[in-house]
């Protein structure tokens, strides 16, 4: 693993982070429908742990910290 204190490395965390937040999230409505409720409480508890995940990032680097 990369050292804590590389701002790209941070961004870049942020980014995937909020990714799986967003793919959690669409996952968890296609199992809705389908009565899935083992797979809806896993994908909801990842998208709340990758929304706390990026949200720690951006606290720790500002919002604009990668921006050139």
């Amino acid at each position: 693993m990369a050292a804590g204190g590389n701002k790209a490395a941070g961004s870049k965390a942020e980014d995937v982070a909020a990714y799986v937040a967003s793919m959690a999230r669409e996952l968890k409505a296609m199992a809705e429908p389908h009565d899935l409720k083992p797979l809806v409480y896993l994908l909801d508890m990842v998208r709340m742990e990758a929304e706390e995940r990026a949200g720690a990032m951006d606290r720790l680097h500002g919002p604009s910290a990668g921006s050139a």
